[in-house]
């Protein structure tokens, strides 16, 4: 009874020392990453100070993708084993869907809505693109339906939906009512095809 009893507490001991062992190595991991996320920001905002002192010393300073920060970097090796890479992206010229939640509350003559500029400014680039075919009663409902699932109201939009519409498909979801974190969330949106 004795060996039994000390033969479990062994085990016992054991499976802690296991997971006590694999925490310590993961949170080691997990700092070492974070180092590394440091490291290649700070490389990153050389980058970018550098293009910024060239700017500087020319006539007609520009930013283009045939730039030095622009350019794909060469991976490095890691002391352990595995590579790190990462690139730089311009996001001054995307679109910020967030942008399109906003009413602008006023009516124009008809009773058509106001458009905020950037609402405006989306259902021009819609219209813009040929190889969309999008039509301006297409754009302003995309803009709309957009606009309805960023909002935190549950009011639908003449071309929106809210809960009341996303439950009773399959599968059943709600409206985001928030901000979008990927462009990906498009594919939920009501009205929006690929």
């Amino acid at each position: 009874m004795v060996f039994a009893l000390a033969a479990v507490l062994l085990v016992a001991l054991q499976r802690e020392f296991s997971l006590f062992y694999r925490r310590a190595g993961n949170q080691l991991l997990a700092e070492q990453a974070w180092a590394y996320l440091r490291g290649a920001e700070a490389l990153a905002a050389l980058a970018l100070a550098r293009d910024y002192e060239l700017d500087q010393q020319r006539e007609a300073p520009r930013d283009d993708l045939d730039e030095l920060w622009a350019q794909e970097s060469a991976p490095y090796a890691l002391d352990e084993g595995g590579w790190l890479s990462g690139n730089l992206q311009d996001l001054q010229g995307r679109f910020n869907l967030n942008l399109l939640v906003a009413r602008n509350g006023a009516e124009e003559a008809g009773g058509l809505p106001s458009w905020t500029p950037a609402q405006a400014f989306f259902i021009r680039l819609l219209v813009s693109f040929e190889d969309l075919a999008v039509d301006q009663a297409t754009a302003i409902a995309v803009t709309e339906a957009i606009g309805d699932w960023l909002d935190a109201d549950q009011v639908p939009r003449p071309n929106g939906a809210e809960d009341d519409s996303y439950v009773i498909r399959t599968p059943a979801y709600r409206a985001a009512n928030r901000p979008m974190a990927s462009v990906s969330e498009l594919r939920a949106v009501a009205g929006i095809t690929p």
